[in-house]
């Protein structure tokens, strides 16, 4: 099982201890443990721990200090202060220096595990899941863990967009982007439980992952559609597939997302670009698991059998 790298930087062995047991019991961190800021520093410039819990008051570089050099080397690194020299002066100047959490020794168990858990979630993921799934991974972490998984996966892509930016106000396009096409889009695809896993310039690509992820793909597709068919200036194609692929964070450490991947991605992709304007296309898994929706074969000509949802009028 993978499992989160912790650093805990206390000079107090009992606290190193205390913490590394605490957390350790999770099953799912790797903690290591060290006296000094110099050795955290040297560790975590081989390691680049996700989570680094730091003293503040140490022998040699202070813990802010230190966390603020380690933020330099991972931004993406949630860093907690834990100490028994907690004053609002401290506390201020650790969120003026980016540092996530600020805890006071004696701590409680129940909630340093809580409020490590928190912050890494959130610092990740709270851009990235809808309200409802960032909940799912606050009490299972382990759903954003490399996993192969059976999903539904949707691109909505904006038909005729190059052709139609040509010449336009960079400004008025990404107003078009922002807020006439992704937040609506956004929306609809939250509320019925998707991920947006990626903006696309003039595209999206969300995936469902729960029962009946199929119906509710479709649905989101001709959501967005009734949405926007009276008011945007383009027409949006969609493109749908079922299947097996394997997700996970990918990236950098400058820059990171949680994303799937996989043959139904590529599908999916494809089957949008062929679709006409307010038109659905889906492949053949994806069909097979539809029951509520009327599909039937697409002319357009593919590697793969094609379906075309029909009715879509509202």
């Amino acid at each position: 099982m993978i499992k989160i790298p912790i650093l805990v930087v206390d000079d107090e062995e009992g606290v190193r201890r205390s913490v590394k047991k605490t957390l350790e019991r999770e099953g799912f961190y790797r903690v290591e443990a060290v006296e000094d800021g110099s050795k955290a520093l040297e560790l975590f410039s081989r390691d680049r721990f996700e989570v680094v819990i730091c003293d503040l008051k140490m022998p040699g570089m202070n813990g802010l200090d230190v966390l603020k050099e380690m933020g330099t080397l991972k931004p993406s690194s949630v860093r907690m202060v834990l100490t028994g020299y907690g004053t609002l002066e401290h506390a201020i100047k650790a969120i003026d220096d980016g540092i996530d959490g600020f805890l006071l020794k004696p701590f409680d168990v129940a909630d340093l595990r809580k409020r490590v858990k928190l912050l890494y979630v959130k610092k990740q993921f709270l851009n990235v899941f809808p309200r409802k799934l960032y909940a799912e991974v606050v009490k299972d972490i382990t759903r954003i863990f490399p996993r192969k998984t059976e999903i539904s996966i949707l691109f909505l892509d904006i038909v005729g967009f190059t052709r139609f930016s040509q010449g336009k106000d960079p400004r008025e396009l990404i107003e078009l982007l922002s807020h006439q096409f992704y937040t609506p889009s956004t929306e609809i695809i939250f509320n019925l439980g998707g991920m947006v896993d990626k903006y696309l310039g003039d595209g999206i690509m969300a995936v469902f992952g729960d029962e009946g992820s199929v119906e509710t793909a479709v649905q989101a597709a001709i959501k967005v559609f009734n949405k926007l068919k009276d008011s945007f200036p383009l027409g949006v194609s969609a493109g749908i597939s079922y299947g097996s692929v394997v997700s996970g964070i990918v990236g950098s450490e400058f820059k990171k997302e949680f994303t799937v991947l996989g043959d139904p991605v590529n599908r999916a992709s494809k089957l949008s670009k062929m679709a006409g304007p307010w038109e659905i296309l889906l492949d053949h898994e994806a069909a097979s698991n539809l029951k509520s929706v009327k599909v039937t074969p697409a002319p357009q000509q593919t590697l793969f059998k094609a379906f075309k949802v029909e009715n879509l009028a509202r």
